[in-house]
């Protein structure tokens, strides 16, 4: 994977928050209603042609998210026809869709016959916004979790779009995120019933212990709302699979190990002997596609 902030060393921990139930601690708002949204509202989608390869149709979109925010895409369509499963592919923090450990993954799976979408997350790509981050490392930030819980409501809104398209059969849809994408997608799995099947690559929890004794419990609820391992475990029954380096020094190997306790079966969990960014990708693809094509 692409080059990540060596904060993120500093911003995990090894132990998670001790249950979803934390996520409302000192606060009336339910922790699940914050990744609510009206899913009657129009997704306004503007489609341009990108690119025509032997395999599938590649196409730049534009959609209506909540909090009148407008995501920006790509979705890769294989040109055989019927129904297809779709698989929607996230990016790390700090980078946008249009990195190569996201295009190469999506041109593959469409390869494969799989319709797939990446979104940019809240402040990256073509949302990035001058002065704002998505502060994933500002850990206990209202900015960091608003931004978190909005990027997970754009993937929901991505889901709504990809289940009403006539090439996706909408029982059949998954997703694949890798680092920040992975953190992401555990929430997402936990939420969003119509993820299918879940892909996580170099992915972990425990965001908790980065305040340490100093924790407020504003604070504490705040980190619970957007807590990796406070959501893996609702993606059950639905399969996950775990993709991680045992050298990796920024999602360190005890941070895999409380997001895969905190999962419930069927789950799994495969070690490669890399860190971070030299994950196998061959490998890592040859998993993600087995693993995806059983929806």
């Amino acid at each position: 994977m692409r080059k990540t902030s060596f904060l993120l060393a500093l911003l995990l921990a090894a132990v998670a928050l001790p249950g979803l139930a934390a996520a409302a601690k000192g606060s009336t708002v339910p922790a699940a209603a914050f990744y609510e949204y009206d899913r009657a509202q129009p997704l306004q989608v503007e489609q341009k042609l990108l690119e025509e390869a032997p395999a599938f149709t590649k196409y730049h979109l534009t959609y209506a998210s909540a909090h009148d925010q407008q995501v920006t895409a790509d979705l890769w369509v294989p040109k055989t026809a019927g129904k297809h499963p779709a698989v929607l592919v996230q990016h790390g923090y700090g980078d946008s869709k249009d990195v190569d450990y996201v295009q190469l993954p999506a041109a593959l799976l469409a390869g494969q016959g799989f319709v797939a979408m990446a979104i940019d997350a809240q402040y990256h790509g073509e949302r990035a916004r001058p002065g704002r981050t998505q502060e994933l490392f500002n850990v206990g930030s209202l900015s960091m979790r608003d931004a978190f819980v909005q990027t997970v409501i754009d993937q929901r809104r991505a889901v709504d779009l990809l289940a009403g398209r006539p090439e996706v059969d909408p029982e059949r849809i998954g997703y694949w995120g890798a680092s920040m994408g992975a953190f992401l997608g555990s929430v997402l799995g936990g939420v969003e019933p119509r993820i299918k099947s879940v892909v996580l690559v170099v992915g972990g929890g425990g965001f908790r212990q980065r305040l340490g004794d100093k924790i407020t419990p504003e604070q504490e609820t705040t980190i619970a709302i957007v807590e990796p391992a406070n959501w893996v475990g609702l993606i059950s029954p639905r399969p996950l699979l775990m993709l991680n380096g045992r050298k990796d020094v920024l999602v360190r190997p005890e941070m895999t190990k409380v997001l895969f306790a905190a999962a419930r079966e069927p789950k799994r969990l495969v070690w490669y002997d890399s860190g971070h960014h030299d994950i196998p990708v061959d490998q890592v693809m040859k998993e993600s596609i087995a693993h995806l094509g059983r929806m």
